[in-house]
């Protein structure tokens, strides 16, 4: 069973900013190992962000198990999700509007259903008003939530530099603080 549903952003941030493939292929080796296992999950409302971005072939890399398909439980879950959101006289309407068309409250919804804990690059900012945030929609329905970085170190992944690289950078005597 799935411990965690990865947001949108977890795969737009850590593909196109910090993870990129070529230069962090544990990453992403970390995250197809562990959807194919079934810790990791998405919807296919994330998937259908991604397919309109430069990222959609890094999609193909993972199992077809993924996307897990939403249910009745979840249906139920997103109802609630979004009249809290439009009740909650926060909000302005443009930012109630972005928020209920993306998948940001699918992903919330699926994961009070299962008892997930969501993974995003979104911060909380219980203030905000132009932006409906995830943490803090997540904290109004008592689902817990947590960034990459925090998942990663969590599941107690590590991400070594092969010796053969090493070695390499050695050689090309690119400074002792590159070594340490």
């Amino acid at each position: 069973m799935a411990r965690y549903v990865l947001d949108t952003n977890v795969f737009l941030d850590s593909f196109e900013r910090y993870y990129r493939p070529g230069t962090f292929p544990g990453v992403l080796d970390w995250l197809k190992l562990a959807a194919g296992t079934g810790a990791v999950c998405s919807i296919p409302q994330v998937r259908d962000e991604i397919r309109s971005t430069d990222i959609k072939e890094t999609l193909d890399a993972f199992p077809g198990s993924l996307f897990l398909e939403f249910d009745g439980k979840s249906d139920q879950q997103l109802m609630k999700i979004n009249d809290w959101v439009r009740n909650v006289d926060q909000f302005t309407d443009n930012a109630i509007q972005r928020f209920l068309s993306g998948a940001d409250p699918s992903v919330i919804a699926f994961a009070k259903a299962n008892g997930l804990t969501v993974v995003t690059a979104e911060v909380s900012n219980p203030n905000s008003r132009r932006k409906v945030r995830i943490p803090d929609v997540c904290a109004a329905f008592g689902v817990p939530v947590m960034n990459l970085p925090d998942m990663l170190e969590r599941e107690s992944a590590r991400f070594l530099l092969d010796d053969a690289i090493r070695r390499d950078l050695s050689d090309k005597q690119l400074g002792s603080s590159l070594l340490m």
